[in-house]
């Protein structure tokens, strides 16, 4: 464990750190100034009665889908009705995937 993070910190540049550091610093003076404590959302506080629920939920949810994902993915694979390209996107495959997403939940959400 500990020589791994050695060589995720051998390969961060100088910048990487001082991006971690400004985060790091932002969030241990919003803790320390109250100034998060004083935009809270949740009005009856904080329960880590809720949060232990909610991290099973999704720890489950995760695993399911993990599970049924993968196995249909190599289900699919394995009869030959998906085809996996290893070459990178042109870049007007992008566009257009992105431009259909975006149409896709804007008309989604919208009606």
């Amino acid at each position: 464990m500990i020589t791994a993070l050695q060589d995720i910190a051998k390969r961060l540049d100088p910048l990487d750190w001082g991006i971690i550091a400004l985060v790091a610093v932002g969030l241990l003076a919003g803790i320390m100034s109250g100034y998060f404590r004083a935009r809270k959302i949740q009005p009856k506080g904080f329960k880590w009665k809720i949060l232990g629920h909610e991290l099973i939920w999704t720890i489950i949810n995760i695993s399911t889908a993990a599970f049924t994902l993968g196995t249909m993915n190599k289900l699919f694979l394995d009869r030959g009705l998906i085809i996996y390209n290893s070459e990178p996107a042109s870049a007007w495959v992008i566009a257009l995937e992105f431009a259909l997403y975006f149409f896709l939940f804007d008309t989604w959400f919208y009606w």
